[in-house]
C-alpha cells in the first residue's frame, strides 16, 4: 500500500502527514522560514513599536503574515492611535493598519493585523499619536 500525503498548516509552517504504511516522501521545497522585523518611534516619553512577521526577503518579494504593536510606558488613557503604510504592498494602496482611539498599552505585544498581504520593494511608514492630557505627542518613522 502506498502512503497518501496531505499538507497541513502548523502555525504558519508547512508539515506533512501520511496515512497507510510504507513511509512518506519528503517535499522538494519547504515553506520559507518566518522572519521578524521591528520598527519603532518615540515622542513625549512614549515608545511605539510595530513587529512584523514575513516570509521571503524584506527588500524583495515577501508575504507579510502578521503584525503586532506595543506602546510603553503604560498610562491611564486608552486613546492612542497608530497608522502603518507599506509602500511596497502589492495591490490596493493605503494603510495596511489604521486604528484610531483604541490601542492598549503596556509591555505586552497586541495583534494589529491578522491577514496576509504580498509586498515588493518599498518603504514602511509608522505613525503613532500617544494620548495624554493636553496636547498629544506624535511620532513618525519611515524605513
Amino acid at each position: 500500500m502506498q502512503a497518501i500525503l496531505r499538507r497541513v498548516s502548523v502555525t504558519g509552517l508547512a508539515a506533512l502527514t501520511f496515512a497507510g504504511s510504507g513511509g512518506f516522501t519528503a517535499p522538494a521545497a519547504q515553506a520559507a522560514p518566518i522572519k521578524t522585523v521591528t520598527f519603532h518611534c518615540s515622542a513625549g516619553g512614549f515608545v511605539g513599536q510595530i513587529k512584523v512577521n514575513y516570509q521571503g526577503t524584506w527588500n524583495g518579494r515577501s508575504v507579510v503574515t502578521f503584525m503586532w504593536y506595543r506602546i510603553t510606558p503604560a498610562n491611564e488613557r486608552r486613546k492612542h492611535n497608530v497608522k502603518v503604510v507599506d509602500f511596497g504592498k502589492r495591490g490596493a494602496t493605503g494603510p495596511v493598519a489604521d486604528i484610531d482611539h483604541g490601542l492598549s498599552y503596556g509591555e505586552h505585544w497586541n495583534p494589529l493585523r491578522y491577514s496576509d498581504y504580498k509586498r515588493t520593494r518599498g518603504k514602511v511608514r509608522i505613525e503613532f499619536v500617544f494620548d495624554r492630557k493636553g496636547s498629544d505627542p506624535r511620532c513618525k518613522q519611515t524605513v
